[in-house]
Order: structure tokens, then sequence, then C-alpha cells
């Protein structure tokens, strides 16, 4: 009984691995885009200051 238990554990515990995994991919994948969304619009707002001042 207790190693059965055990096992189960150890498979739910796979999962939420798995899980927190697909879940980290994520967030990096939306930070890289933040980033750089974020860059390209500073970048554009240089540009734009620029040929405002000259």
């Amino acid at each position: 009984m207790h190693a059965a238990a055990l096992r189960t554990n150890a498979k739910l515990q796979d999962k939420t691995g798995e899980c927190d995994e697909a879940i980290l991919m994520s967030v990096v994948q939306v930070r890289a885009f933040l980033e750089l969304f974020l860059g390209l619009w500073y970048w554009a707002s240089i540009r734009n200051q620029d040929e405002v001042f000259h």
C-alpha cells in the first residue's frame, strides 16, 4: 500500500514538474517578446525625437 502511494506521488510530481516547465517556457517566451517589443518601441521613440529636434 505504502509503495503504491509513493509511486502515485512520484507520478503526480512528474506531472507538476512538466506543468511548471511549460509555464516557465511560456513566461520566457512572453518576456522575450515584451523585451523585443519594448526595445523596438524605445528605438523608434529615440529616432522620432531625433527627427523632431533636427
